[in-house]
Parts: C-alpha cells; structure tokens; sequence
C-alpha cells in the first residue's frame, strides 16, 4: 500500500449506500439535503461522505454503529468533521510486508 493509494468508486459508493441506510434506520430525511460522495481531496485525502443538515456528529455515531465489519473489504472510515465522513484503504501491517 503506498500512500497515495485510493479506494475505487464502487467501494465509496457501496460505503454511501451504508451510510443512507443508517440515516433512514437514525430518522430519515435530514434538513431537506442528503448525504453525497465527494472525490479525494474534498475535505481528506480519501473519498468523503458529507451531510451538512444531519444528525448531530452523525459521521461518529454511523461509524460506531457500522464498525469496522459493516465497511465494504479493505475500507476505514473514520469521522474527520461533524458533517464528513472520510473513507480510506484500511491499513494492515501485513501490507507493509
């Protein structure tokens, strides 16, 4: 793994149809607005899941709530703002072997 690397789209696509999901089971819709995918660099260096107008630290509670089994194979997530969810290749020191 190098550290440029990046998930592929199908992978935070999948992580966003994870995250709609947990919004509908968390209330529904949110503010008139609702989660979007963002390219790398938005607001991290990997792919980003934003909602401006969600649950309060929704990123945190999604991220508890998925933990690391729920992600698509080789995905972490981790919150990087309350409204943003940053999605990155999982690291394992086997990789770096």
């Amino acid at each position: 793994m190098s550290d440029t690397e990046q998930l592929t789209r199908e992978q935070a696509e999948q992580c966003l149809a994870t995250v709609r999901e947990w919004l509908v089971k968390a209330g529904g819709q949110w503010a008139a607005d609702e989660a979007k995918l963002y390219d790398p660099g938005f607001h991290c260096n990997g792919w980003a899941i934003a909602l401006e107008g969600g649950p309060e630290e929704w990123p945190w509670h999604v991220s508890q709530a998925v933990g690391e089994e729920g992600w698509p194979d080789g995905v972490f997530a981790e919150p990087v703002a309350s409204w943003c969810l940053g999605l990155y290749v999982e690291w394992s020191p086997r990789s770096k072997a």
